[in-house]
């Protein structure tokens, strides 16, 4: 599987949030409760196999598995703080020194 390694150099909220998109994603696709309930022990293992963390993985399966599917399958509009400046750069892992 391709997934990122976990000492990649992204931002950590970027990695931790990984394993719950595509564990939402097994969820929406799989219309049967017990498929995405198996399918996502085997995924959280590739992706300890890829270094990220027991915890990550563990958290984002609970809350996959309290998400009804109905929910899961009706679209959302993310939310946008107004009047917030947005700063972009390169991300490199020394450049945590700017904080928000």
């Amino acid at each position: 599987h391709g997934y990122l390694d976990y000492t990649s150099s992204h931002l950590a909220s970027c990695m931790d949030s990984i394993p719950y998109s595509q564990i939402l994603r097994l969820r929406r696709i799989c219309s049967q409760d017990e498929v995405p309930h198996t399918r996502s022990s085997q995924m959280a293992s590739l992706f300890r196999e890829r270094g990220f963390p027991s915890p990550t993985t563990d958290e984002a399966r609970t809350r996959v598995s309290s998400t009804p599917r109905n929910t899961a399958l009706s679209p959302h509009s993310p939310t946008c703080k107004q009047g917030r400046v947005l700063l972009v750069i390169t991300f490199h892992p020394t450049s945590r020194q700017i904080h928000t």
